[in-house]
């Protein structure tokens, strides 16, 4: 075994070493101090250093300057107390975030798949942030709201029209929407579907009101027999339209 050259010194009670070389065989096995204020493996004023918490759950302490800064477990790397930041070493989903906070382990950042980032509340994906191609979609779940003012939800989409009363379109908006807007492809007209049984047409040539079923949280509905073009359902035309809820 190879020679450690060792000076001892001593200072305010503490016996310390000003070491040159040390070549350790096997392993160094240092004895269990619980305390933040003087931890095991110190440096400096001895106040910051690495300790033992517990040597039945085999929790490692981070202290700085004689207080606990971060706690390391077989499962968490992160704060000690309540709110603070915690990395856990476990598999992530759209469910279950190892990014969060101590003491609420079902709450905070997860992966749902690659390139797939997922808020997390309760257990509960709320917002997820996916990129494909290098544009970025963001999926929202449940109610959006700002305090008192709710934000706007917007669905998209086309049908192609056939002449029939109060045709059924699904808009996807899980809620009436407050609005629905149409347009066809090359030409000038615009449609609005603003209040709950009526479809206001507005075109460079005239505009008029045509009569429908109300909209509800599954379909808004199109057609007047008046006025099959007017009412955005005339046989064969395609139209573009935008729900807002």
């Amino acid at each position: 075994m190879a020679l450690i050259p060792l000076d001892m010194i001593l200072e305010g009670g503490v016996v310390s070493y000003i070491m040159d070389k040390l070549k350790i065989r096997s392993r160094l096995l240092l004895p269990q101090v619980n305390n933040a204020t003087k931890p095991t493996l110190a440096f400096g004023d001895g106040h910051t250093g690495f300790y033992l918490i517990s040597d039945v759950s085999d929790n490692l302490g981070i202290s700085c300057a004689g207080a606990i800064a971060w706690e390391i477990s077989p499962l968490t790397f992160g704060g000690f107390n309540t709110n603070y930041p915690v990395i856990r070493n476990e598999v992530a989903s759209d469910i279950n975030p190892n990014i969060g906070h101590y003491g609420d382990a079902d709450t905070g950042l997860g992966h749902a798949a690659a390139d797939q980032l997922s808020l997390i509340a309760g257990g509960v994906e709320g917002h997820r942030i996916s990129e494909a191609a290098g544009a970025i979609t963001h999926e929202l779940t449940g109610t959006v709201n700002n305090n008192s003012a709710k934000m706007a939800v917007i669905t998209t989409g086309t049908y192609v029209g056939d002449n029939t009363v109060n045709k059924a379109i699904a808009h996807g908006l899980a809620a009436k929407p407050l609005m629905v807007i149409f347009t066809i492809a090359g030409s000038s007209w615009y449609i609005a579907n603003i209040e709950d049984t009526v479809i206001i047409a507005i075109t460079d040539v005239a505009t008029g009101r045509y009569e429908v079923t109300a909209k509800d949280a599954t379909n808004f509905y199109v057609g007047n027999a008046t006025e099959y073009t007017r009412s955005a359902n005339a046989t064969g035309i395609t139209y573009h339209w935008v729900a807002i809820g």
